[in-house]
């Protein structure tokens, strides 16, 4: 899995950020440019998404993961000041 803050996607520009063999999962600003997480998790992994959660000072994504049996809960939330992974 790969974790990124301050991706600058929006809207309809996902396409171009999205490696092959990779699902991806993202959470855009939404009144301004800049700010974003995105997720990125392998093609053969399970997931689950459980939040997807936007405001003018937070960007949230949170999921649970399977992989080989095992259930990973991963939660990626960006604010202007810290990043928390």
């Amino acid at each position: 899995m790969i974790f990124v803050s301050e991706t600058w996607m929006s809207e309809g520009n996902e396409s171009y950020c999205n490696p092959n063999g990779f699902n991806l999962t993202v959470c855009h600003r939404p009144t301004e440019k800049g700010g974003g997480v995105a997720i990125y998790s392998e093609i053969n992994h399970l997931y689950n998404i459980l939040t997807i959660a936007s405001t003018q000072f937070c960007n949230l994504i949170q999921m649970t993961v399977i992989k080989d049996s095992i259930t990973f809960n991963c939660v990626l939330c960006y604010n202007r000041d810290v990043v928390h992974i």
